[in-house]
């Protein structure tokens, strides 16, 4: 058997659980019995063999373990017998000390019971010198000692003290005589205990009648205050005290606020006049037990109950304003009275509860829920209180802003009540200024065109606005609320006027007399007009801040938008008609020979196409416009139909071929039958402007040669450079095409062309299309010379061109963005 079947059959004798019974049934059930042990004979040689080697192996090795081993026996032997001598030592030295210790300890025992009983008698001194200072009054009751002077409560209070932290310590039961002075003691303390909370009751004003206490009459704290804190700190019930103080001084500003809110208190303290004529004071209910509200005032009563409610409003800011600055007061003194034995303030002893009861924000946030509380009440409870303070509503935010104005002088640590317990009466009074103001404005739209032309009803609607932004002028934010409700009036007055106005085709018809439709949009422009202008006028006498003007000016542009969208179908009819008018001169001939141009002349002073246009202006004055009474803002709305008016005639003037001399005699008194025409669109002539200039510019022209007209200084200021070629066209032969008849367009689609492209460069470049054709076809026909005035036009044109792309180009670089700026 090799080695490694010898350790593999050995393996099953190494485990823990190796049973020889098992192992032989095992073998005698499944195994020859002769060969196993022959296997275990081998490995029994093989474990032999191997020892014996190991043995020779380490001989010296076995040879020193086996002498340490005698050696370490020696050793402990020797451990032992010190062992045993050193426990005999310490029997002996116990039984040595132990009767010193006992003795000791007895000793120690009568050291502390004496200074027990030192301690006591001292303590019992020390209480007995105390009592000394007290005076003898409390001995006989303790209502003498209510009569204890101010100025000795501190230091009774002080001794008091003292007195109770040595009675604390102190198992003072059983001793007649520290029983006595314990007894007297109490009487004291209660004593000064009774007199302390009578003068801090004093101090506060509590209790009495009037509305104010001492401490706001004075405006500084009481001077018994600091001696009557110190005292009770001094007693141990500062805590107490200072809880109680808070909560006296709420509970009297509560009672306070509800008898101010109280209806029936407001009716016994208010005299109305009975029906024997004398005055008397009392409910004032003309019968009946119900609640207290306007329904059961007395007749003609309202005003003095109003006042006294507003009178006992101001007292009760009064009172609220005395129990703040108490309150603070209490602040002052706590922070600078000091503890005499550790020297902190006052105020850091204070419990979390006490320190909470004085706090500045919990008294406001106490007083603002008592307010909204209470209000909210009266008003349920009184038809008139919720009147009075709905519809007064600046009167009552007037008084709480200046309550939280006096409170943050009274006590700069006092946050600001706000405004949150008058929500609901804002939100109301805002409601009913809104109804406030459109009711005028429903009132004028239902009487119809009557009432729209009626300068009374604007100027009711005008006084309500300007009554409501007045009275509401004490506070900022509501003034802005309020301006609101007149930007809303405003866009009700514009709605109104827009489901009233016509937009039809009877709107914008100017051929008859004027329709129902355009007499309702002139009523409605008018109305809209003045309303705009009263309304400017009371804003710049009325004191409004910036917020509240811009506000409103946004208002009066949306009345003026209205004003100009309502005149808008007249007006363009209007244009349109004399757009139409004015094409009509180019039927008309004006290269007639000058003898019968003349006889025509002296038939008739003006064209035929200017005559039926100052016609036409004239019936459009007198029928349309004379109904509109804003002569400003028509004549602004006009300006631009007359500045467009003279551009078309000087586009259609300057559009005019073949001209003949009579023809520009013609055309120059068409120019200032012109002017008389538009004197009926306009203030003065002079208010068109630029155009009004070109008209005049324009006139010497007609009789200028080529050459002086393309030199002419008024070419690009007064006279724009593409009309002037138009004019210069007029001079040339009929070969050299105008540009809309080189276009193959009609008069009126180049006007309108022209119209839509204002700019100089586009016209010029369109002008200068018509040259460069008229050069080619000049070159196509073999014409040697080109005519007379294409080189004046042609320089003309490109001067002018070069000119406006340069300063376009000069614009672009200008507005360009350099790399790497902008956006």
């Amino acid at each position: 058997m090799n080695g490694e079947e010898a350790d593999n059959f050995l393996a099953v004798f190494e485990g823990d659980s190796f049973d020889e019974k098992s192992f032989a049934i095992n073998v005698l059930q499944t195994q020859v019995v002769s060969e196993v042990i022959e296997k275990i004979d081998a490995c029994i040689g093989k474990l032999e063999s191997d020892i014996e080697r190991h043995v020779v192996r380490h001989h010296k090795d076995l040879l020193s373990r086996a002498s340490g081993i005698d050696t370490l026996e020696s050793v402990l032997s020797v451990v032992q017998s010190r062992t045993d001598a050193l426990l005999q030592g310490l029997k002996k030295i116990r039984a040595r000390i132990g009767e010193p210790y006992a003795r000791l300890e007895q000793r120690v025992l009568h050291l502390r019971r004496v200074q027990s009983a030192c301690d006591f008698l001292r303590r019992s001194g020390r209480i007995f010198a105390l009592a000394k200072k007290l005076p003898p009054q409390p001995a006989a009751g303790v209502e003498e000692a209510a009569t204890l002077p101010e100025d000795q409560l501190g230091k009774v209070a002080q001794t008091l003290g003292d007195l109770g932290h040595q009675f604390s310590g102190l198992d003072w039961r059983g001793v007649h005589a520290l029983e006595r002075e314990h007894r007297r003691f109490a009487r004291w303390r209660e004593a000064a205990e009774t007199r302390a909370t009578a003068l801090l009751a004093d101090a506060r004003g509590i209790g009495s009648s009037s509305a104010v206490g001492s401490v706001a009459a004075s405006g500084a704290p009481h001077p018994q205050l600091a001696t009557c804190l110190h005292a009770v700190f001094c007693l141990g019930r500062l805590d107490d005290c200072i809880v109680d103080l808070a909560g006296r001084v709420r509970s009297d500003l509560r009672t306070r606020i509800r008898s101010a809110l109280d209806m029936s208190s407001l009716m016994q303290k208010t005299p109305f006049v009975s029906g024997s004529g004398q005055a008397a004071y009392g409910s004032g209910s003309g019968g009946g037990g119900g609640p207290p509200g306007r329904a059961n005032l007395p007749a003609g009563q309202s005003a003095a109950y109003s006042q006294a409610l507003w009178s006992g409003l101001d007292a009760l800011n009064e009172e609220a304003i005395s129990g703040a600055q108490f309150l603070a007061s209490l602040r002052r003194i706590l922070a600078k009275k000091r503890d005499p034995n550790t020297q902190r303030p006052l105020s850091d002893l204070l419990s979390p509860a006490a320190s909470e009861a004085i706090s500045p924000a919990g008294f406001a946030d106490w007083l603002s829920d008592c307010l909204r509380d209470s209000l909210a009440n009266a008003a349920s409870a009184s038809a008139f209180l919720k009147h009075a303070f709905e519809g007064e509503y600046p009167r009552l935010l007037k008084s709480a802003n200046d309550l939280s104005t006096r409170l943050a002088a009274v006590d700069e640590e006092l946050p600001p009540l706000g405004r949150a317990h008058l929500a609901s009466f804002e939100a109301a009074y805002l409601s009913r200024s809104l109804s406030r103001l459109f009711d005028p404005v429903d009132a004028m739209f239902s009487g119809g065109q009557k009432s729209l032309n009626s300068e009374i009803e604007i100027r009711r609607i005008v006084e309500a606005m300007t009554s409501e932004l007045t009275f509401t002028q004490v506070d900022q934010d509501l003034l802005l609320k309020i301006a609101k409700n007149v930007v809303k009036t405003v866009q009700f007055v514009c709605r109104k006027a827009e489901a009233t106005r016509v937009a039809d085709a009877t709107a914008s018809q100017v051929l008859g007399p004027p329709t129902e439709g355009q007499q309702t949009n002139a009523s409605l422009v008018n109305m809209l007009g003045h309303l705009s202008q009263d309304l400017r006028s009371a804003l710049l006498s009325a004191d409004l801040p910036d917020t509240a003007v811009s506000l409103l000016d946004g208002s009066l542009a949306e009345l003026r938008q209205l004003m100009t969208q309502t005149l808008e179908p007249l007006l363009g009819s209007v244009q349109d008609s004399l757009e139409a008018i004015l094409l009509t001169m180019h039927q008309e001939r004006f290269d007639q020979p000058s003898q019968q141009a003349q006889q025509q002349q002296q038939q008739q002073q003006c064209s035929l196409y200017m005559r039926e246009l100052q016609d036409f202006v004239s019936r459009v004055a007198q029928l349309y416009l004379a109904s509109y009474r804003q002569r400003d803002f028509l004549y602004s709305s006009l300006q631009p139909i007359a500045c467009q008016c003279i551009e078309v005639f000087l586009l259609l003037a300057s559009l005019v071929r073949p001209l003949a001399e009579s023809g520009r005699l013609r055309l120059a008194a068409d120019c200032a039958q012109l002017e008389l025409a538009l004197s009926p669109l306009c203030r003065r002539m002079s208010d068109l402007g630029q155009h009004y200039r070109r008209l005049r510019a324009f006139r010497p022209l007609l009789f200028q040669s080529a050459h002086h007209v393309a030199n002419n200084p008024s070419i690009g200021e007064a006279l724009p450079a593409s009309l002037v070629a138009h004019l210069l066209f007029s001079r040339a032969p009929a070969d050299m095409q105008s540009p809309h008849t080189a276009a193959g367009w009609s008069v009126s689609r180049y006007v309108s062309w022209l119209l839509d492209h204002p700019e100089e460069s586009d016209r010029l470049r369109f002008i200068q299309g018509t040259l460069v054709a008229y050069a080619k076809s000049a070159q196509a026909r073999g014409v040697r010379e080109y005519a007379a005035v294409y080189p004046v036009l042609l320089t003309l044109v490109n001067a002018h061109l070069n000119a406006a792309s340069s300063t376009d180009e000069e614009a672009n670089v200008e507005t360009e963005v350099p790399a790497g700026e902008g956006l």
